[in-house]
């Protein structure tokens, strides 16, 4: 995988007797890293999500430089990244079934079906739910917890 990221959700996997959905958290390094200036709407939205998990984003000549800490990585992971994870998977559930049952072949059309929605619909829906399930866990005071 060439891009970072955060995190991602895999559809369909088998690990051992397990098969089903699995959410994948990457160990993310605390090395300052460049965003270019030409920021579309969604990455715009996407820097302003960044600074409300607490990492610094200063604005250079040519790039901005986003600058995480510990506490802001760990913000971005478990309450943002995981919700939005989540997120895709309560989608593909209610747009396509659960990809659980079934012959690999019925899994397949079900995959196939759900790439059909567009990709930044997908996100969008991630990205609302995440919100959603940020602000009620935050107001019924379950997260942030505080880190052993």
């Amino acid at each position: 995988m060439l891009n970072s990221g955060w995190g991602r959700l895999v559809y369909d996997m088998t690990i051992d007797d397990y098969g089903g959905a699995v959410v994948f958290l990457y160990a993310n390094n605390l090395k300052p890293f460049r965003w270019p200036k030409s920021l579309t709407p969604p990455l715009v939205k996407e820097m302003e999500r960044l600074k409300d998990d607490g990492l610094t984003v200063r604005e250079e000549k040519r790039h901005y430089m986003v600058e995480p800490t510990l506490d802001a990585v760990r913000n971005r992971v478990l309450f943002r990244t995981l919700p939005h994870e989540v997120g895709h998977w309560v989608h593909f559930i209610e747009q396509v079934d659960d990809p659980g049952r079934g012959n690999e072949e019925e899994r397949t059309r079900l995959w196939e079906l759900y790439c059909t929605i567009p990709h930044r619909d997908r996100e969008n829906f991630a990205d609302r739910y995440a919100e959603q399930l940020r602000a009620q866990l935050m107001a019924e005071k379950k997260i942030p917890f505080s880190s052993l």
